[in-house]
């Protein structure tokens, strides 16, 4: 498919970003593919290996699973058939799926695809259920659980909460209006259009792709142990496309409209709809969108455990960015590194250090009782860091009372007791208290608490200090439970069936119940009570 970035045949890329890539991906290790289009031209590369053992280059024809990244596909599916009138943004979701039905009557085909639905995800809820990392997990479990989570965190369109669930559900109302399955939908629509050859849906993480493996490197091992990962899921709508760079480069290429083939309704993809106050929403169909100064900039990651990837999309620029890994790892630094190289930077608002603050920080645990969520402060007070759950971001000071996260997404102002934050990319803003030092241990010591609704129960160790979850997957880890303050504990989850993992569970002990949440997944659907 000819371009003005030539993308069937993309340039070598230059040294500068050669170099950049050789430096993070050497010889030997797992590896990378780094596509660039930039001033009209296309830019394509790979280094380091896809495979260890037999040992195989990471290129741009690589197979690669390009997971979350599916959730923009799919989402133009659903503008698509919008715009024909086989359906309205304004569905909901029940009206053409009957096992949805029970959703909440506000929820709206819309509030799926800008992950405003409030539901809990799916793939945090699964490790509630017995699930272990390399767990098998069926379409039929992952269908089984979306529809058993059916209480709302907050109301359809009032917040942004990443769900896997959403794009699941989005694809069964695709396939009930169309009667044909996504993979032909995405193949008749955007695929065959734009020459991407090499994508198609695999949806079970367990069949090998051919001469591509993923690796991790554990805990305190040294820079050369890899071990690869095993993963066991299937997913579809969620995650499921399979691809590589050459043909990603396609999509990015008709997305920034310099191309000969003009999708339907591409044009929309970064439209996120305002929240009910009036702000403007960060999440929008299937991507994330920031528009500051006038200037926008779109982009996702994929993930899957030995799988990372992140684009970058500058519409204003005419430049994208993709980065595909091999290695569980973030790669939104390492993209926006390669993308400073050719002068693009985040259309973000980066946070100005101040001079001088004038206030003591809170530290340890604080809990917001309006969201159900946590926060751990820790460190010194010039260099204090911010943990919701799921990583630890440092935080600058950019006032006498204000913080703020280096990408600027989180901002805090300190005051006697706590902290009020505010997510700029979820939507939420909230008081966030210090909690009363208590070890809630004793009181769950030996207790066992179950949920029907998962199918699922808890069982706690003679002492509180460690529980095991057993249900319709199996039985979990035991993970080591340690205090947070005021009938709270929590338990990490490092690993889980999808990447990045739920990171922290809280648990709250509320008489004979117990509340299970962490920052993706909460309220009555994962609360436990007592047993026996």
């Amino acid at each position: 498919m000819p371009s003005a970035f030539c993308v069937d045949t993309p340039e070598p890329l230059p040294s500068e970003l050669r170099a950049a890539l050789l430096s993070h991906f050497p010889d030997g290790a797992p590896g990378a593919a780094l596509g660039v289009l930039h001033a009209g031209r296309c830019y394509a590369g790979g280094a380091g290996l896809a495979s260890l053992d037999p040992a195989i280059a990471f290129t741009p024809h690589s197979p690669f699973r390009a997971c979350s990244i599916t959730k923009q596909f799919v989402a133009l599916l659903l503008l698509q058939l919008a715009a024909e009138g086989r359906l309205s943004l304004d569905d909901p979701p029940g009206n053409h799926v009957p096992a949805l039905r029970g959703l909440d009557a506000r929820l709206r085909l819309w509030h799926l695809a800008q992950n405003r639905s409030g539901l809990p995800d799916y793939w945090c809820a699964a490790m509630l259920t017995g699930a272990q990392p390399e767990t098998p997990f069926s379409e039929a479990a992952g269908r089984d659980l979306i529809t058993r989570l059916s209480a709302q965190m907050f109301p359809p369109g009032a917040g942004t909460r990443y769900n896997n669930g959403n794009f699941r559900m989005l694809q069964w109302v695709l396939e009930a209006v169309t009667g044909a399955p996504l993979s032909l939908l995405l193949q008749a629509r955007i695929w065959d259009p734009l020459g991407m050859r090499a994508s198609y849906l695999g949806e079970d993480t367990a069949q090998p792709l051919d001469g591509m493996r993923g690796f991790y490197a554990p805990k305190g091992a040294g820079p050369d142990a890899w071990e690869e990962e095993i993963t066991r899921i299937v997913w579809s709508g969620d995650a499921g496309m399979v691809t590589t760079l050459h043909d990603l480069l396609r999509w990015e290429a008709a997305l920034l409209g310099d191309g000969p083939v003009r999708l339907p309704q591409a044009e929309r993809l970064g439209d996120a709809l305002p929240r009910p106050d009036g702000s403007t929403a960060s999440y929008a169909f299937g991507l994330n969108s920031v528009r500051t100064a006038g200037r926008r900039m779109h982009w996702h990651s994929g993930a899957l455990r030995g799988f990372r990837m992140m684009h970058l999309r500058f519409p204003e620029d005419g430049s994208s960015v993709v980065l595909l890994m091999n290695r569980t790892q973030n790669p939104m630094p390492l993209a926006l590194s390669f993308a400073a190289v050719l002068g693009l930077q985040p259309a973000w608002d980066r946070p100005q250090p101040a001079t001088a603050h004038g206030c003591e920080l809170p530290q340890g645990a604080l809990w917001c009782q309006a969201l159900d969520l946590v926060a751990e402060v820790a460190g010194s007070v010039d260099a204090p860091t911010l943990n919701l759950g799921m990583d630890t971001q440092p935080l600058v000071w950019t006032g006498r009372q204000s913080l703020a996260s280096g990408d600027g997404f989180l901002h805090a102002t300190a005051y006697a007791q706590g902290l009020r934050i505010e997510s700029r990319s979820q939507g939420w803003r909230g008081d966030f208290a210090a909690l009363p030092v208590e070890d809630v241990r004793p009181q769950l010591a030996g207790r066992r608490f179950e949920n029907p609704r998962l199918g699922s129960h808890v069982a706690f160790g003679a002492d509180g200090g460690s529980l095991i979850f057993a249900g319709p997957h199996g039985h979990s880890l035991r993970y080591a439970v340690r205090p947070l303050g005021r009938a709270m504990a929590a338990f990490d989850c490092p690993r889980a069936l999808d990447e990045p993992p739920p990171g922290r569970f809280h648990l709250r002990l509320e008489g004979d119940r117990l509340h299970v949440g962490c920052l993706l997944a909460g309220g009555p659907d994962l609360c436990f009570h007592a047993a026996g």
